[in-house]
Order: C-alpha cells, then structure tokens, then sequence
C-alpha cells in the first residue's frame, strides 16, 4: 500500500499508462516501472496495463455514457485512474468492486484534491 492508500499495483500500472500517453513503448514503461515490486504486484500491474491498454476504446465507451463533459473535459490523471477502476469493475472479477471503487477514490483524491 501507497502512502496515498493505493496499492502498489494500482500506482504502478497508474505510472505505466501515464509514461505510455507521453509516447513511451508499453512494455519499456512496464519494464521500469516494475523493477523491485514483489511478484504478485508485478503480475496485477500487468495485468491492468494490458488490459486498460487492449480495451481502452470499449472502456472510454462505458465512461462516456457518464462523464456528460466528454473524456476529453477530465484532468488526464483522473481519466487514468477512471480507465483503471472501470477495468478493474467489469473485467477483473477477482478484484471485489468495492476494493476497486474505495482505491479510486483514495488515488483520485490524491491526485486532483
């Protein structure tokens, strides 16, 4: 757990997609990004990077049905912590939805206030 009450994965996967909007290959932003996390964080990183980066478009879909602004409208670090939280509710079954919704939350805060 961050001290911001994200877990380790959640940050990490959080740091990845940022580095992959500036530009930088995927696997080379996984690959540093995970360097000294033990093992199962490593593997949730993973697994979310893939996945919000995969299913990105479908995921962007589902939040646009709410977010009445438009995607483009949020604060870019917010719109991350979003793809990753609704990644987490309807593709990751083994993550409880209100584990995923309570870290949201608590990264959102931290980012944006």
């Amino acid at each position: 757990m961050t001290r911001d009450g994200c877990s380790l994965g959640r940050r990490t996967a959080f740091q990845v997609l940022e580095q992959v909007d500036r530009g930088r290959r995927l696997d080379r932003a996984l690959e540093s990004c995970v360097q000294g996390i033990e093992a199962r964080e490593r593997a949730f990183a993973h697994e979310l990077t893939y996945g919000v980066t995969r299913l990105r478009g479908r995921i962007d879909h589902l939040l646009s049905r709410h977010v009445h602004r438009g995607m483009d409208a949020l604060d870019p670090n917010l719109r991350e912590v979003l793809r990753l939280a609704t990644y987490q509710l309807f593709y990751m079954h083994s993550v409880p939805d209100y584990a995923a919704v309570s870290e949201a939350v608590a990264h959102a805060r931290s980012l944006v206030g």
